[in-house]
């Protein structure tokens, strides 16, 4: 039998031996999948609720009858794709609860997930811990949380920031550490979404002309246009730089990751037009001669000096800024190194990592075991938590 064969759920439904609750999970998971809306029934109904959903999920993974395991290598890429978004039916199918699956209770809580934080760091130094009972902060005059209680007066931040900044004019910055996440409102009345461990440098207040700020990480922007000539319709830029790339933006709405520890820059277009400019030289800062212009739904992806471009479903690389993870075929690596960030735990793999993808949607606000739980329904890869050093450990 093929190695990569996943096992377990789907192979125990299809000979008819899966329970009747892992046999409703497997179905409402894969109606979900294919866009079906699913009534959980009371545990009561569940006998009768099975035998409606089997057809759709055979039709689902191509099968018209049970089948022996080695004819499963077609159906790999359906059972991957219901895994994540099998979490989301388990949560309301047992109340919180994991179900007994293959003889053992789910893991309870082990490590949390991420939370609001961030530290704001003035031109000169000086650090202030941002609350994490707030979700951002508004920088006008002075700096307030969203709900108007304040960070710090404006004669106060006038003094600390009476230096000259450094090269760039830049006088302050925000950092959210790996597990967290914080909103800025900046002078311009612009939106910005910092997802973990980012660092966004900004100006306390813009030029007239153009609007600078600096990204390293992924943060999601909604620019608010800033009109320099109403009678020549003229909007003053603004531009988000990146060490491999540059975003020249009018008012719009965009999703940009730029991890250094990620060897490609994404910037995906939800609303207006962007032109995507990379990469930047490290001492002039002068942009070469490639770019792209982005229509909404549109990504563009900055490898070294090429760009390319392609249409994406951009919520899956915005749904962090709604609290949720949305995934579309995507490798386990990097489901991994997303949860790395969220979840702040260092990811290591024993053996090979094997070339899986999953696609689903899951809420940021569930423990690790969560997500890591439910992947193991494959049979396929498992996982080992070590909630004291912060560590999961992949196992195929």
């Amino acid at each position: 039998m093929d190695k990569d064969i996943p096992q377990g759920l789907i192979e125990r439904y299809l000979d008819g031996t899966a329970s009747r609750e892992e046999r409703l999970l497997l179905e409402t998971s894969i109606n979900r999948h294919l866009g079906r809306e699913v009534d959980l029934p009371p545990a009561a109904e569940l006998d009768k609720a099975l035998p409606r959903n089997r057809a759709a999920v055979l039709a689902a993974i191509g099968a018209t009858r049970p089948k022996p395991v080695r004819r499963l290598v077609a159906y790999a890429s359906a059972a991957a794709a219901i895994l994540i978004m099998a979490v989301a039916t388990a949560w309301l199918l047992w109340g919180g609860q994991w179900p007994v699956v293959g003889g053992r209770q789910f893991a309870a809580a082990d490590i949390a997930p991420g939370r609001n934080s961030a530290t704001l760091t003035l031109a000169d130094g000086r650090t202030i811990d941002l609350s994490t009972e707030q979700e951002g902060i508004i920088i006008q005059d002075g700096i307030t949380y969203l709900d108007g209680s304040l960070v710090m007066e404006n004669e106060a931040l006038k003094m600390k920031n009476e230096g000259p900044g450094d090269e760039n004019g830049i006088l302050n910055s925000i950092t959210t550490p790996k597990g967290g996440t914080y909103r800025i409102t900046l002078p311009d009345g612009s939106k910005v979404w910092l997802n973990a461990a980012s660092t966004l440098k900004y100006p306390s207040r813009f030029d007239s002309d153009e609007r600078v700020v600096f990204l390293e990480g992924e943060a999601f922007f909604e620019i608010r246009p800033q009109v320099r000539n109403v009678e020549t319709h003229d909007y003053a830029s603004f531009k988000v730089q990146t060490a491999g790339q540059v975003v020249n933006v009018i008012g719009t709405e965009f999703n940009v990751s730029a991890y250094a520890d990620d060897a490609e820059t994404k910037t995906t277009l939800v609303t207006g037009k962007v032109r995507v400019v990379g990469p930047v030289e490290a001492h002039s800062h002068a942009p070469n001669k490639s770019s792209v212009i982005l229509s909404p739904g549109e990504q563009s992806t900055t490898r070294g000096s090429a760009i390319t471009v392609q249409e994406v479903d951009t919520e899956s690389y915005t749904a962090w800024r709604d609290g949720y993870f949305k995934f579309q075929r995507v490798p386990i690596t990097d489901i991994m190194q997303q949860l790395a960030r969220w979840y702040d735990v260092d990811v290591r793999y024993d053996g090979p990592v094997k070339d899986m993808r999953y696609s689903g949607r899951i809420a940021r606000t569930v423990n690790i075991s969560a997500v890591l739980r439910l992947m193991e329904l494959t049979d396929a890869v498992h996982f080992e938590i070590d909630a004291n050093e912060r560590r999961v450990t992949v196992k195929h």
